[in-house]
């Protein structure tokens, strides 16, 4: 079951010590990042996804980000552990 934003419908805060990207179930060709905050992280996804191709979701405190910068993304997830 996910919810409007297409996230898992329930969330724990102590699931957010692992980086997780799951397909939005609501726009195609998109995916969703879920992982625990890092300010340094944040800067450098928006260094490396253009403004267009990305998004924050505020009320589900995750990204999302079209599934044609999931390398990109997964590079960054290597170096943010």
């Amino acid at each position: 079951m996910v919810d409007r934003l297409g996230l898992p419908a329930r969330r724990h805060e102590d699931d957010m010590s692992t980086w997780k990207i799951n397909k939005s179930h609501n726009k195609p060709g998109w995916l969703i990042l879920l992982g625990p905050y890092d300010d340094a992280f944040k800067e450098a996804l928006k260094a490396a996804i253009p403004a267009r191709d990305r998004e924050w979701l505020p009320v589900a405190k995750a990204w999302k980000f079209r599934e044609t910068h999931r390398a990109e993304v997964e590079a960054l997830i290597a170096r943010f552990p």
